[in-house]
């Protein structure tokens, strides 16, 4: 029995006075099995016990007491793992690894209450699964009913070598919570008259019970705009909301504007505000729209060309951030371009899905949009891509090779279970060889390699840092190897001794932006209708089509397909 008692902080905010922690255990990439039974922590732990784990010396791990700082934050430490020899051996995905975290709380009556747990995958209480905040962005609430009496917490961290967490605990002020921390914004450009402006505002249903609210939105005290939403028991949704602003209402110098709420239940009301930016269409800014994919609130970033004429028409370079990245960020780190606009999709998060899955289909679907609202020459259109945006520029731009006129991935890996291997995953000693078949057939379509010869007609500029410490040097000479022997035409530059993300030397230019990548893009322009065609596909549903080819149904699903097609004289092979 290890009931704790709690710690008042921030006010109102709950803090676990102290902590128990198991492991640390070996997990693979994209499969997470510790091999721990972990529903026997549901209820209650066993401190003396110990459990077997490839990571320490000895081959034992068993539960360590830690308590949290004054803010909440707990720190593990492994003494007994050698990190180094691990990595030495195996590579940094031999660090990938799971610990549990558990304690008891006490409750005088049920009640809801709203949890953070700021870098934790998944968390149970009294035996219930709730997601967590794995990437730590310090806004995921959760509601989570605890009961009267003794309430068990069993938290699963995972992660890379030793880190840590932050789980509080605090009472809902309202029924309905605006999450204003996670708000998709558009940038209000000065230059329009009037704006009609998309928001995904976030809201949260702190109830076990259907609510039905108003929502009014200002701008000083004129009302833009009036609607009736409903959220259903403890559900989180962001509303795509779509209000009209005139520039008049607002001063030209102002760099912000604050729009003001009021949301109201039957037997509650609440004010709140946000701010939203005012820019220059000359400048970086946020566009906002309706996902066709699934009726929400995406953004991209758009920057326009040097002296923008509306008359003409224009190139695209369409880069793809890494992990981590903002899509508006990355367009910053850019010049002006006399040629080109530079767009930069979101993947629909930072981190989102390695620009596959939803990924793909929000580059795809973004692509599409600027294409049908600004004036650009699809003859020109150039994909790029640094890190995971660098492997997205590879799927993107191989699966689509018709589209662009150039690539240029930077930084870029193969695959997941290249770039982060997968050499111990169980299902690769346990699971039936016929359902790992299945699992790689569906996994063929994103491994970027085996399609390669797609870019027969589609000039590469492959750009890697000599010294990149975090998708290693081999990556870019890899595919720069493939391309030699297929005989493509690529550019392969390899700057010596930078890391990831660098600056060229001696100047202030991001490697993105790198001029030699620039002239390149500007000296090429796509030939719709190329002599020879090769074009690999996998499945249907995500390529089907590469210049005047399109397939239209396959004999047998998940076996390759492979079309070579040759212009001689007036017929076509």
């Amino acid at each position: 029995m290890i009931l704790l008692l709690l710690l008042f902080q921030f006010s109102d905010t709950l803090i676990p006075k102290k902590w128990y922690y198991l492991g640390p255990f070996l997990i693979a990439p994209r499969e997470g099995i510790s091999g721990i039974k972990e529903e026997d922590f549901y209820f209650g732990i066993d401190p003396t016990k110990k459990f077997p784990t490839l990571l320490t010396q000895g081959g034992y791990t068993s539960w360590k007491e830690t308590v949290p700082d004054e803010k909440g934050n707990v720190q593990f430490s492994y003494p007994e793992v050698l990190w180094d020899s691990l990595i030495q051996f195996y590579g940094f995905s031999t660090t990938l690894n799971i610990t549990y975290a558990y304690t008891e709380i006490e409750f005088e009556k049920d009640k809801i209450m709203l949890v953070m747990a700021e870098r934790v995958a998944s968390f149970f209480v009294n035996g219930k699964s709730y997601p967590g905040d794995a990437y730590g962005h310090n806004f995921f609430k959760i509601p989570v009913k605890f009961k009267k009496g003794k309430n068990s917490l069993l938290l699963k961290v995972s992660g890379y070598g030793e880190r840590g967490f932050r789980f509080l605990i605090f009472p809902p002020k309202n029924k309905i919570i605006f999450i204003k921390e996670d708000i998709t914004k558009p940038d209000i450009l000065k230059e329009k008259v009037k704006q009609k402006l998309i928001f995904g505002l976030p809201f949260l249903n702190t109830t076990e019970e259907k609510i039905d609210f108003s929502l009014k939105i200002f701008l000083k005290e004129e009302l833009l705009k009036e609607t009736k939403l409903s959220l259903m028991p403890f559900q989180i949704n962001k509303f795509p909301v779509e209000i009209l602003i005139e520039n008049k209402k607002f001063n030209q110098k102002d760099s912000l504007i604050y729009l003001s709420l009021l949301i109201a239940t039957k037997d509650e009301s609440q004010n709140d505000s946000f701010l939203v930016n005012i820019t220059s269409e000359t400048l970086p800014h946020s566009v906002t729209f309706i996902s066709q994919i699934d009726s929400s609130c995406q953004y991209f970033a758009i920057l326009y060309p040097k002296n923008f004429d509306p008359n003409k028409k224009y190139g695209l370079i369409y880069s793809l951030h890494g992990a981590g990245v903002e899509a508006i960020g990355l367009a910053k780190v850019y010049h002006k371009k006399d040629f080109a606009f530079v767009a930069c999709p979101t993947n629909r998060r930072p981190f989102g899905f390695d620009w596959e899955d939803w990924g793909y289909l929000d580059a795809k679907e973004v692509l599409t949009y600027i294409l049908n609202n600004y004036p650009i020459d699809t003859n020109r259109i150039y994909l790029m891509g640094h890190s995971m945006g660098g492997h997205g520029c590879w799927v993107f731009g191989l699966l689509n090779p018709s589209l662009f006129a150039a690539i240029a991935p930077g930084a870029s890996w193969i695959s997941h279970q290249s770039y982060v291997p997968w050499i111990f995953q169980r299902s690769l000693i346990y699971a039936d060889p016929n359902l790992i078949a299945i699992r790689d057939k569906i996994l063929k379509t994103y491994l970027t390699l085996f399609y390669l010869e797609n870019a027969l007609n589609l000039p590469i500029f492959i750009f890697h840092g000599g010294l990149d410490d975090n998708v290693p040097t081999l990556f870019g000479r890899y595919f720069n190897l493939e391309a030699e022997n297929l005989k493509l035409e690529k550019i392969y530059k390899e700057v010596p001794k930078v890391k990831h993300w660098y600056n060229l030397p001696d100047t202030n230019i991001v490697c993105v932006d790198d001029p030699e990548i620039i002239n390149f893009f500007k000296a090429k322009v796509r030939e719709p209708f190329p002599k020879k065609i090769i074009f690999k596909t996998y499945d249907l549903d995500i390529s089907n089509k590469a210049y005047y080819l399109e397939i239209l149904e396959e004999e047998e699903f998940g076996k390759e397909i492979k079309l070579v097609s040759e212009i001689k004289e007036e017929n076509i092979f």
